[in-house]
C-alpha cells in the first residue's frame, strides 16, 4: 500500500463515518439486517463523498467501499431469507 501524503503539516485523518459504516455493515449480518444494512449504505455513501471531497486529507476509502458492498449483501440476504421463510410457511 502506497503512502498518501496528507495535508501539509500533518498526517491523514481517518474517516469516522467509514469506520461506523463498516461496523454497521458487519453487525447487520447478525442483528437487524434491514435497519443496519440501510444505515451502513447511507453512512458509507456519505463517507465516500466526504473522502473524495477532501482531496487526500481524509483516509478510509476502502472501509467505505467495503461497508457499501457488505451493506448491499446483507440487504439482499435479508430479502432472500424473508422470501424463503414465507415460502416454507405456505
Amino acid at each position: 500500500m502506497a503512502y498518501q501524503a496528507g495535508p501539509i503539516g500533518g498526517p491523514q485523518q481517518k474517516s469516522t463515518k467509514a469506520l461506523v459504516a463498516l461496523i454497521m455493515a458487519i453487525v447487520s449480518f447478525v442483528l437487524f439486517p434491514f435497519i443496519l444494512s440501510i444505515g451502513a449504505l447511507a453512512v458509507g455513501y456519505q463517507a465516500k463523498k466526504e473522502i473524495a471531497a477532501s482531496n487526500g486529507a481524509i483516509a478510509g476509502a476502502d472501509q467505505a467501499k467495503w461497508a457499501i458492498i457488505l451493506g448491499w449483501i446483507s440487504l439482499v440476504w435479508g430479502i432472500v431469507a424473508i422470501a424463503l421463510y414465507a415460502t416454507v410457511l405456505n
